[in-house]
């Protein structure tokens, strides 16, 4: 079964759940939208992650067999 995690929380200092994501080989997107608007670079991003659209979360929700977002 493929499941989509949709993370929503503050935009600043709240990267509990990223490294788990990342060890276990899942892709971390980030909300380019949101990047744009704090003026959030590509390079501070947390390692593994990169700058996601809207584009790409829709052919997310496709793949995926459930979505879950909190």
């Amino acid at each position: 079964m493929k499941t989509l995690f949709i993370l929503n929380d503050a935009p600043y200092g709240t990267e509990r759940m990223i490294k788990a994501v990342a060890v276990r080989g899942g892709e971390l997107g980030v909300c380019g939208s949101c990047m744009g608007a704090r003026g959030i670079t590509d390079a501070e991003l947390a390692a593994d992650t990169h700058r996601s659209t809207l584009d790409e979360l829709t052919d997310w929700v496709q793949w995926a067999d459930s979505v879950v977002t909190f």
